[in-house]
């Protein structure tokens, strides 16, 4: 029987032998068994063995996990009830309805997608498994069937024959159990696909829509307020119980969505981890003592946010969710701006006056009020009379603000001004919110009121993230600076205060996108910047568009920041800390200077679409041009960059060129300034100081060797002058005694005095020390009643 068996396995493997032949020829190539047609009958035993472990191998693959026989068990009854729901009868009219349903349909579809994107991602993975696992199974087959026939046509013993049989039917086996699971997966993918295109259309249906509900508020969609009130039933109560059920449905979405989200949670869980561990720190430091290293700092209500480390870092944790989660539902979004809200005003109370402390619970009571009107709205009449009690306190609160003038505590003078200038466009919104909803204008006013009141908290936060982000700049430049012993107070004041102005420039940007984006203008300005940008004419053969003008001006503007970034981090960081060769850092900070700008140039060149050739040909003419007319800027250039190289002066040298004598103060491409002892400063072209006499006092040795010159009576002790002039000047600090130690010597006789000459060495204060020499040694004579000669006149009476 058994022989039976196999001979009729063995026809029907032979019978299909010629359907695989095609497909095993195309992957036979891939497989182990790649050598031969057929197994050697003296080698099928080891063979067999080895083929053995690979099929336990490959079962061990294609073994179904726990989470693909979940997603075979779930599909029919998941789909059965998004069909369910896509026979909601609300599409067949969606334009009438709220447009709050129409964003919940939208954000439940967007987790139903979620889960289907994955399933169809973890399904496709799977089917690439069996792809590979099956061209192997089939070449194995081809193998084993032709090394059976092989065996056949040789007559190998039955044992050898019966074995090859055991093995194509193991392989025929699991290439069965892989198909059926094949066919198994390719069915759920393919329900699982149709699902998705399904969805994407009903969803493109709601976006429609949902656009329609933004773009077209200018029309009259609800009856008089007045007309309403006498029409319909004023019924708090129910209003109530509706608010209390749109918020379940809220939080059930906001659930939901966290919950298919659940490897984005984990990343923001790290997250969270990390901003606490950073903020903790500096609280920690602030606790005992050694946070501030300016005791200014300690009363400056801008750092009292440290005190506040869960506020703070729940500020900085809800900044990197709307980093980390990509375009959530505006549900979870609005739910997320709401719970932060108790974190803002927590870090506003240490900043703003206790003055505006009522003005700033009055405006948080009407942010929720009007998150609550958002969640419910509608036509109906107490969402009407709910809207037009928020704009009219808000009117008023506004206009108390405007009043008052009460943004003193804003440091920032632009920005202070800018709010002033805002607020009656505020004021103004409010007022145009409250009139329409009263004349109807219902879907008009609700814009405006959610509008204005999201541009209002978007204002707040990012005045809050600024003290935030600007304070921890401050405070680690600050401390950064009382542990660098090289670092110079002036450029840390300045590194400070660019970094601080650009960050509150970003901040104020990104208020300005998310206020566009509030009104829906973000969108067209878009476009319509697209559209300048691609505008283009025809310079030659050259195509000049607005946007390479734009990418030019960019790129020279980021060449300058860079120079001047590059040149204070030199300065700063690198030549202070390290002392290097005479000439060496101005040689460095030249050639990089010069590297930047003539590669910054090249690039922004390229941008405007100018070739090499074109570069080369610009540059030859410019060389003509230069040869002729420019050739003594060429020359100063040349000549800069030369004194670059060869370092005869460098910034801080006193110098003599052409009797100007100073201290040299830059070094620039075409000129260089001197600074004289009169505190004049003087332009002297670069060429001046290669082709004329330069006279450098601090080239090799800032040492300098001075002269004082003293006349005594006749009557006056030679060595008692000399000793006083030596002593005298040894005294002095500045005096040095290398190379030399002060030398008074006595030059010889006048006609009516005694001549002494001091010479001594100074490196610095020259000006200053010689005096106090000179005065010095005046004094200590005239103590000792030492004399100063006198002219003595002969007197010739004529008779």
């Amino acid at each position: 029987m058994i022989k039976i068996f196999y001979a009729l396995l063995l026809t029907f493997v032979f019978a299909n032998a010629s359907l695989y032949a095609q497909e095993v020829t195309s992957t036979i190539n891939s497989t182990p068994e790649n050598i031969k047609p057929f197994i050697k009958i003296d080698n099928v035993a080891f063979k067999a063995v080895d083929v053995q472990k690979e099929l336990l191998i490959i079962s061990e693959k294609i073994r179904e996990s726990k989470r693909i026989v979940e997603i075979h068990d779930v599909i029919p009854s998941y789909l059965a009830s998004i069909e369910a729901l896509l026979q909601n009868p609300i599409y067949e009219a969606l334009e009438k309805q709220n447009v709050n349903v129409v964003r919940k349909e939208i954000t439940s579809w967007d987790v139903y997608l979620k889960e289907l994107k994955t399933w169809a991602a973890d399904l496709d993975a799977r089917v690439a498994v069996y792809n590979k696992n099956s061209k192997i199974l089939n070449a194995y087959s081809k193998l084993w069937t032709q090394t059976h026939i092989n065996a056949d046509q040789n007559e190998a013993p039955q044992v050898i024959e019966d074995h090859i049989a055991n093995v194509i039917i193991e392989i025929e086996l699991l290439r069965n159990k892989l198909k059926v699971q094949y066919d198994t997966l390719l069915t759920d993918a393919n329900y699982v696909i149709n699902s998705i295109s399904k969805i994407d259309q009903s969803v493109i249906k709601l976006r429609n829509t949902e656009d329609f509900f933004e773009t077209q508020i200018f029309y009259k969609n609800g009856l008089p307020l007045f007309t309403a009130l006498q029409e319909h039933q004023f019924t708090p109560v129910d209003y109530i119980t509706n608010i209390v059920k749109a918020f379940q449905e809220k939080y059930d979405i906001f659930r939901i969505y966290h919950n298919s989200n659940q490897d984005i949670v984990v990343k923001l869980i790290i997250a969270c981890l990390a901003v606490l561990i950073f903020v903790f720190y500096f609280y920690y430091l602030h606790r005992i003592n050694r946070l501030f290293v300016q005791e200014s700092s300690k009363s400056d209500k801008n750092y009292i946010f440290i005190t506040r480390p869960i506020a703070t870092a729940l500020i900085i944790t809800e900044l990197l969710f709307f980093f980390i989660y990509d375009n959530p539902p505006k549900i979870v979004f609005q739910l997320e701006l709401l719970v932060l809200l108790l974190a803002v005003f927590r870090i506003l109370q240490a900043v703003v006056p206790s003055s505006l402390y009522s003005s700033l619970y009055i405006y948080g009571f009407l942010y929720f009020l009007a998150y609550v009107e958002t969640f419910t709205f509608g036509f109906s009449l107490e969402n009407r009379i709910l809207n037009l009690a928020i704009n009219a306190t808000l009117f008023i609160l506004l206009y108390k603000l405007y009043k008052n003038r009460v943004f003193g505590f804003v440091k920032h003078e632009v920005m202070r001004n800018f709010i002033y200038k805002i607020l009656p466009l505020f004021l103004l919104l409010s007022f145009v919110a409250f009139v329409t909803n009263i004349y109807g204008m219902v879907l008009l006013s609700h814009r405006i009121s959610e509008g204005l009141f999201r541009t209002l908290y978007a204002g707040i936060l990012f005045y809050t993230l600024s003290i935030i982000l600007v304070g921890y700049v401050v405070i680690n430049l600050r401390r950064r600076v009382a542990t660098a012993s090289y670092l110079l107070e002036k450029y840390s004041q300045k590194l400070e205060n660019i970094i601080s102005t650009l960050i509150k420039i970003w901040l104020f940007l990104w208020w300005i996108i998310v206020v566009l984006k509030i009104f829906s203008i973000y969108e067209p300005m878009m476009n319509l910047k697209d559209k300048v940008l691609e505008y283009s004419w025809l310079i030659g053969k050259t195509t000049v568009s607005v946007n390479a003008i734009v990418d030019f001006i960019t790129i020279a503007i980021g060449t300058w920041v860079l120079v001047t970034f590059l040149q204070m981090i030199l300065k700063v960081e690198i030549f202070a800390r390290y002392k290097l060769p005479r000439g060496f850092p101005t040689a460095i900070s030249t050639v990089l200077n010069y590297i930047i700008v003539i590669s910054g140039t090249i690039i922004a060149f390229s941008s405007l679409g100018i070739t090499s050739a074109q570069f080369s040909i610009i540059f030859g003419a410019l060389g003509v041009g230069f040869g002729f007319g420019l050739r003594n800027i060429i020359a100063n250039f040349v000549s800069g960059i030369i004194m670059v190289f060869e370092r005869p002066i460098q910034i801080g040298d006193t110098i003599e060129v052409d009797k100007t004598i100073g201290t040299v103060q830059k070094i620039g491409t075409r000129a260089s300034s001197i600074k004289t002892f009169d505190g004049s400063e003087v332009i002297i072209p670069n060429a001046d100081f290669i082709s004329t006499q330069v006279i450098n006092w601090t080239l090799s040795d800032e040492r300098r060797r001075k002269e004082l010159l003293f006349k005594v009576d006749y009557d006056s002790d030679i060595e008692k002058v000399l000793s006083i002039m030596s002593s005298i000047a040894i005294q002095h600090p500045d005096v040095l005694t290398d190379p030399d130690a002060p030398l008074a010597t006595f030059t010889g006789f006048g006609e009516y005095y005694l001549e002494f000459k001091l010479y001594f060495w100074l490196s610095d204060n020259l000006i200053v020390a010689q005096s106090d020499v000179a005065i010095g040694i005046y004094k200590k004579l005239k103590e000792e009643g030492i004399k100063m000669p006198l002219p003595k006149h002969k007197l010739i009476k004529e008779a």
